[in-house]
């Protein structure tokens, strides 16, 4: 039985309400919810009675709430032996990425946790930066990449870079652009991303100032894609100003000469891990492979 379910519901059975449990355990409510209606299926009992007034125990609920605790009392104790023995870190971590893998120094990140974690198994899932800090707040990834702001306490980041996006568009494009307005580049088409995508939210800042938006004639979701589609000659599209440059010395891509505020690349962990010997691990791993901390530096706070 994963642990956590039995995390969530003690403190459904502290707090009374959904709401101030995921608040404590620094988890969105749909987390704890989903917690708890796997717990409920796994005994095949209902634990708590729902009411206006809150949460409140059912009988089989009453009788569970002294073995939770006693549960999850053991196995803290079990968790600090471990750490007291040696600090050593086993078993696995999913790690959310966004764009690519090389440009995100994942290959340093990976070195750097294998050598001072051998037996530490690492699983990188690629999306985009929406769903990486939904999947983070919801258990599926233990941490991330991501591209943009985050504004959720429950998760603590560190800022590793910052990105410049450039316009692009087709080579042949390349006069029509060098002169065009943030107006009228809301005439020429466009690739859409989609809506958890950080280029999404960085396009539609741009067009907000003209109050315009473009029509995405084309739908993607990979910078390899984006790229493929404007060298093809069919529509602009936003992209890491280093690969937009290395396009247009490849004669594949214009650039539209305008430059707007950077995007920050952040790596992200829950707030409520960020102090455990695998949050102060992954973290340290990302600031190092990006030449920044040393080796045993913690995050503090919900830093940008």
């Amino acid at each position: 039985m994963d642990p956590q379910l039995l995390r969530s519901f003690v403190a459904i059975a502290r707090n009374g309400h959904l709401g101030r449990a995921a608040a404590e355990l620094h988890l969105c409510k749909p987390a704890i919810s989903k917690h708890l209606k796997e717990l409920e299926h796994l005994l095949e009992h209902v634990l708590f009675e729902r009411s206006i007034a809150g949460m409140r125990l059912t009988s089989a609920g009453d009788r569970l709430l002294p073995m939770a605790q006693k549960a999850l009392a053991a196995l803290d104790d079990v968790e600090t032996a471990a750490q007291q023995i040696g600090n050593r870190l086993t078993g696995c971590v999913d790690i959310g990425t966004v764009g690519d893998a090389a440009w995100l120094r994942a290959p340093q990140f990976l070195g750097i946790l294998h050598r001072h974690h051998p037996e530490l198994s690492v699983f990188l899932h690629q999306g985009m930066s929406g769903q990486v800090q939904r999947d983070i707040l919801e258990g599926r990834l233990t941490a991330g990449w991501v591209l943009g702001s985050v504004d959720d306490s429950a998760l603590t980041t560190r800022t590793l870079t910052s990105v410049r996006m450039r316009v692009i568009g087709p080579h042949a494009w390349a006069k029509q652009l060098s002169t065009a307005t943030v107006r009228d580049l809301a005439d020429f088409p466009w690739v859409d991303t989609p809506a958890g995508c950080a280029h999404t939210h960085h396009r539609q800042s741009l067009f907000a100032q003209c109050g315009r938006q473009p029509t995405g004639r084309f739908h993607a979701d990979s910078e390899r894609a984006l790229y493929g589609i404007a060298a093809e000659g069919l529509a602009l599209s936003l992209l890491r100003e280093d690969v937009a440059f290395a396009g247009q010395r490849e004669g594949d891509l214009a650039l539209w000469p305008g430059i707007f505020p950077d995007l920050q690349l952040r790596f992200v962990i829950p707030t409520i891990r960020r102090d455990e010997p695998i949050g102060r691990a992954l973290v340290d791993a990302a600031l190092r492979s990006w030449g920044m901390g040393r080796p045993g530096d913690s995050p503090r706070g919900h830093r940008r």
